[in-house]
């Protein structure tokens, strides 16, 4: 969820990738619209104080009537829930609400949510959202029930001032084919024909298509009618399914008028309905959709309304961008027709991929972290007509796909939506370098994606350049996708040899003092650890395509990070207090007053974090990294929190800064993962527990108080909370390499036996690895495979602590699968690798594992040396 700026308000922001979303807070109201393409912070809608929900219930004796929202400050709205009327629970991209009224004849529960579905690219990138109420009647006698959706027309309004001129609202009639079966007589008629026209929509007046007495229209329509393409303020469509036993009424109306106001009121009060003709020469400020059933004792009925927009255009600076969801749906209604047809899918999807997660055996405070922030998906991204895909940095900062933290976010974009990164990287590559062949693309724009930004040489242009290797050959990894990387492999060579060129010194560091970069605790110029950390990853990435056979040969990306690995040590290691400092004495004489040169920052770790997520190895020494990472214990995890610098070498300095910006998020997340990547998971998790809590206080509700969040740092919006997704796929209990097709298991060492289930996400899909282990003899192991889609798998690996002498095993695949069998390729001190030979070669979506040992080792016993796990083996050793 999120905090609102300046308020205590949580919300969850609902809408699809490059849709644009609203945010449906923790009062019951709707806030931060910027579906009308208003995706910057002083054009989104701040309030649509007239869009809610109520519900009156009727019997012989009483009435009841409430509009499902608690009071704000200035008392204006009537029929309002007492405070402390809603409870609420958000968990993007869902947010669910019970009331608590003692005086209601009904149990209530009403939410929203969005079709966000990982890999379902085409539900994920719908502009609708699903509203639904539930009554459940309490009393033993039958009661006459009205569920309202009242939806503020704000066509065509930017900001928080009204539209200069409010659309008209039209009412239609919108029914699915299963609707269309039940209706009265048209069987093989002119009506029937128009259901299979080519838009696939009954979208006529009730008069052209049913009489009135029949079926009433059960949907409004705000715009006005130009052509869409022209239409550069959009539309909105409102639809409440329509049911054979439910009498659906419609009334547009304008709130700010008193005479509608209290026609509104005494209508809905007195007969649970609307007579539309009443307001129809009123301004239409609104329209409202009504729902009338009748409920008996103890049954329960849920009331869905779906509401949908369209923008056909979408301009910046002269440019139209457009939108990507134009190309499947004409209009907005044809949006919602889909969301009539496909709703139990897509909510049973939405369900089932957090339930997933929830279950997956991750902390239940991670787990919803990691989805909550994910909103970001939602409130960030734009999607043009022609496919290019990216994120804004924020709403007051709407700089697309900034290259500088690429790797901080694009994680969760590879896990959930692959195909999206991948052809976002082929765009961004092919931009990446200026026409004058000395600049570095730094983002794609702002608030656009074709007009890339280039920085001169320096920080930016380095951390550019090594992000963009970084994730090309995480993508491969992660996705094996062997075309990607062809074609992204010439602009990486081009990108390093730019940057090699700047290394005048022959350090193995681009030269790139002089250029000044922001970093928390003040500002200095230069290479930092930062900086240099990254550039080393992708030196080694370039080595390690080089042996993959993904990059020609050449001795130059070698000898250079041989070079950066030696002066990395020398520039920035303190040997004395045990950590890297975040600038270079060693290079520089730095003026800052914060003797940045002496800094510990958690950034230290960013290498390390990236080389862990390739499978690198250790870039740094080994021995070195239990101090450091003992040193950020002790000075930068503090009982009040966390510090992302401190001064251990010396506080004459400064005194430790506090977690200040979104960025910091970053520095928090490779710490965490680095730990999570050599520890215990569980054991890890609830240490660094506190310092995620500490950023993210307030924006998840299960994890502490609201507060308030400062408005200028916008970080509500900011992208780097995508970096949690990272967390989970640091514990190397079970790996995923689609690029090796190969399932890597490393058990828990601390015990003889382990039975466990680990969670698997992969770029492909969700699964499950059961992992039962005996390392008493006889040494036995059992795994059990399961995805949810298939995968070509070549090689099992399994580390162990132990050489477990000589093993026999058995290969149980599902029914129907090809045949298959396994050998043993190699035994050894790091464990066992299990060849996998498939008579026909058959993707496998599950198998069981089994293996024994049949005979120990010469000497009678298991080996018991030293083991070093893979990820911390340099590449040299």
């Amino acid at each position: 969820m999120n905090v609102l700026p300046g308020t205590t308000y949580q919300a969850v922001p609902l809408g699809g990738l490059g849709t644009g979303c609203l945010e449906f807070c923790d009062d019951g109201r709707f806030r931060n619209l910027s579906i009308n393409n208003n995706r910057t912070a002083g054009r989104a809608i701040p309030l649509a104080r007239h869009s809610f929900l109520a519900v009156r219930a009727s019997s012989d004796e009483d009435i009841y009537l409430r509009r499902l929202q608690t009071p704000l400050d200035d008392g204006r709205d009537l029929y309002l829930l007492p405070p402390g009327g809603l409870q609420f629970r958000g968990l993007y991209p869902q947010a669910d609400f019970n009331v608590i009224d003692s005086s209601a004849p009904l149990e209530m529960a009403f939410g929203a949510y969005a079709p966000v579905i990982p890999y379902d690219y085409e539900a994920s990138s719908l502009p609708l959202i699903f509203i639904a109420a539930q009554v459940t009647n309490k009393t033993a006698a039958p009661l006459e029930v009205s569920v309202v959706l009242n939806w503020q027309n704000t066509c065509g309004q930017y900001g928080a001032e009204p539209p200069e001129l409010l659309r008209p609202v039209s009412r239609e009639l919108l029914i699915t084919e299963e609707d269309w079966e039940q209706a009265k007589g048209n069987e093989g008629g002119d009506n029937e024909r128009r259901l299979h026209a080519d838009t696939g929509l009954v979208v006529q007046t009730h008069d052209n298509v049913f009489s009135r007495e029949e079926i009433p229209p059960n949907a409004l329509v705000f715009s006005d009618h130009r052509e869409l393409d022209q239409n550069e303020d959009g539309e909105y469509c409102v639809v409440s399914r329509w049911k054979n036993d439910t009498h659906i009424s419609q009334m547009v109306w304008d709130p700010e008028s008193p005479g509608d106001q209290d026609r509104f009121w005494e209508q809905l009060a007195k007969t649970g309905t609307f007579n539309s003709s009443q307001a129809d020469a009123t301004v239409p400020r609104c329209g409202a959709l009504c729902a009338k059933f009748s409920l008996a004792a103890g049954e329960s009925r849920t009331v869905e309304f779906i509401v949908s927009w369209h923008g056909a255009r979408y301009e910046v600076d002269g440019a139209d961008l457009g939108n990507f969801y134009t190309n499947a749906h004409p209009h907005a209604v044809a949006v919602a027709k889909t969301g009539l047809l496909n709703g139990s899918y897509y909510h049973a999807s939405v369900e089932a991929w957090r339930q997933r997660l929830s279950t997956a055996g991750f902390p239940q405070d991670l787990v919803k972290h990691v989805v909550a922030h994910s909103n970001v998906l939602s409130t960030n991204t734009l999607h043009g007509r022609d496919g290019a895909f990216g994120l804004l940095q924020g709403a007051s900062d709407p700089r697309v796909n900034s290259i500088r933290d690429r790797w901080n976010w694009s994680m969760a974009l590879l896990l959930l939506y692959p195909r999206l990164e991948t052809e976002s990287m082929e765009r961004i590559s092919q931009a990446a370098i200026a026409e004058d062949g000395q600049r570095l693309a730094i983002s794609e724009g702002l608030e656009r994606l074709c007009s890339p930004e280039y920085a001169g040489l320096g920080a930016a242009q380095v951390e550019a350049g090594a992000n963009l290797v970084a994730c090309t050959y995480r993508n491969y990894l992660f996705t094996g996708n062997l075309s990607a990387i062809a074609q992204l492999v010439p602009r990486m060579q081009q990108i390093m040899a730019l940057l090699l060129t700047q290394d005048k010194n022959v350090d193995g560091f681009p030269d790139i003092q002089g250029e000044e970069s922001e970093l928390d605790g003040g500002f200095a110029s230069g290479l930092n650890v930062i900086t240099a950390g990254i550039w080393l990853v992708a030196l080694h990435a370039c080595e390690a395509m080089i042996r993959m056979g993904r990059m020609p040969a050449t001795p130059l990306y070698r000898q250079a990070r041989k070079l950066a690995t030696q002066n990395f040590d020398r520039y920035f290691w303190n040997e004395e207090h045990g950590y890297y400092t975040l600038y270079p004495a060693a290079r520089y004489e730095l003026g800052s007053a914060h003797l940045l040169n002496q800094a510990c920052h958690v950034g230290q770790l960013t290498a390390v974090w990236m080389a862990d997520v390739l499978g690198l190895g250790s870039i740094i020494a080994s021995s070195r990294l239990p101090r450091v990472l003992a040193t950020l214990k002790t000075h930068n995890v503090r009982p009040g929190g966390f510090r992302t610098i401190s001064w251990p070498a010396g506080d004459d300095g400064g005194t430790s800064q506090p977690v200040s910006t979104a960025d910091n998020i970053y520095g928090i997340v490779a710490y965490a993962c680095v730990r999570l990547h050599r520890e215990l998971f569980q054991h890890v998790y609830e240490g660094i527990a506190p310092l995620l809590d500490e950023y993210l206080t307030g924006e998840t509700h299960a994890l502490g108080p609201t507060v308030p969040q400062d408005t200028a740092s916008d970080s509500q919006r900011h992208v780097g909370r995508l970096a949690l997704w990272y967390l989970l796929v640091a514990s190397p209990a079970v790996q995923m390499r689609l690029a090796e097709k190969c399932i890597v298991v490393s058990p828990d060492r601390r015990h003889d036996e382990e039975s466990r289930e680990h969670f698997l996400i992969t770029p492909r899909g969700f699964g499950r690895v059961h992992v039962l282990v005996r390392r008493e003899k006889p040494f036995r192991c059992a795994i059990k495979f399961e995805m949810d889609v298939p995968l070509e798998l070549t090689s099992i690996r399994i580390h162990l602590d132990q050489n477990p002498g000589n093993v026999a095993g058995t290969f149980d695949l599902p029914e129907g699968a090809a045949p298959m069998r396994i050998t043993t390729e190699s035994v050894c001190d790091d464990g066992v690798v299990l060849r996998i030979n498939p008579a026909v070669k058959s993707p496998l979506s599950s198998f069981e594992l089994r293996l024994e040992e049949t005979k120990t080792s010469p000497d009678g016993e298991s080996s018991k040396k030293r083991w070093i796990p893979h990820w911390l083996r340099r590449p040299d050793a």
